[in-house]
């Protein structure tokens, strides 16, 4: 890895505890997931499980089913869980769009960049 790379890298996710709690929730556990932006933007709550240890996702992709555990954003994502606006239904999405029209519906790889 070049030094730009890491650089790059470190940027990511240093920038996301400078901005807002829905933005450090997603690029965080992301980036120590190692999870795929499509992965992870469909995650739905059932698909996340919080321990003592800290949580383990359930990603779908283009390579079937996988769980990752992360453990040093755990606790950030437990955080937007906590405050989460759809947090009163059984099943929601965890990354919603926060467009007026798509509103409290899933996010999409269109919201993910205008984040960066």
């Amino acid at each position: 890895m070049s030094t730009s790379e890491f650089e790059d890298e470190e940027y990511l996710v240093n920038s996301a505890s400078e901005t807002t709690n829905t933005k450090g929730s997603i690029y965080r556990p992301m980036y120590e997931s190692g999870a795929r932006p499509e992965e992870f933007l469909r995650l739905l709550n059932s698909d996340i499980r919080i321990d003592s240890k800290g949580a383990v996702l359930i990603l779908r992709g283009r390579t079937g089913e996988r769980r990752v555990r992360i453990i040093a954003f755990a606790k950030l994502l437990q955080q937007w869980l906590n405050v989460h606006p759809l947090r009163h239904l059984s099943s929601y999405p965890i990354w919603i769009s926060e467009a007026t029209n798509f509103y409290q519906t899933f996010s999409c790889i269109s919201d993910f960049r205008y984040l960066l």
